[in-house]
């Protein structure tokens, strides 16, 4: 089990290229293909959607989890849980929905954690950049960032949320 709490402020325009931004990422290659990675990631997609990607046995390349979108200039809370069992996506205190893995996470055993950074595995960025493609460093704001060791519960997520706002 394991938890990913940061804040986040994204920076950029509705003009601005559409990619994938990546906030943090500890992932690696550990299947026969180069898209079969283990660990976490967590990004804003080229639609403006939070979402993290998941390495789990028995789902190919890896399982997506998918938060609400991600407002350009404002500050959001974005926790990844994962228990074991399900994988959930907090953004601001609000759950979109579990999802439901096979198992435990396969963990990344290979690769430094990067925060903010974009697609740290420069083997994997094709030569002819695509619309969605590279993963684009974070533009913006990260942090407070925490990783636990254990999955935290809504309730103990809805109180950092709050405040970390500033609410009383």
């Amino acid at each position: 089990p394991f938890s990913v709490e940061m804040w986040v402020r994204p920076e950029w325009k509705k003009e601005d290229t559409r990619a994938y931004r990546m906030l943090i990422e500890s992932r690696d290659a550990q299947g026969p293909a180069s898209d079969q990675l283990s660990g976490f990631g967590i990004w804003v997609n080229d639609d403006g959607n939070w979402e993290a990607p998941i390495g789990c046995p028995g789902f190919g390349n890896f399982l997506l989890v998918t938060g609400g979108k991600a407002v350009p200039n404002e500050v959001s809370h974005i926790v990844l849980t994962h228990d074991g069992t399900d994988a959930r996506l907090y953004v601001n205190g609000d759950l979109d929905s579990p999802v439901t893995t096979t198992g435990p996470m396969t963990p990344n055993t290979t690769v430094k954690l990067t925060i903010g950074v974009g697609l740290s595995r420069f083997e994997d960025r094709p030569t002819i950049p695509e619309p969605a493609f590279p993963f684009f460093p974070f533009t913006g704001t990260i942090q407070c960032v925490a990783i636990y060791d254990i999955a935290l519960d809504e309730a103990t997520i809805k109180t950092h949320t709050k405040h970390g706002n500033g609410k009383p």
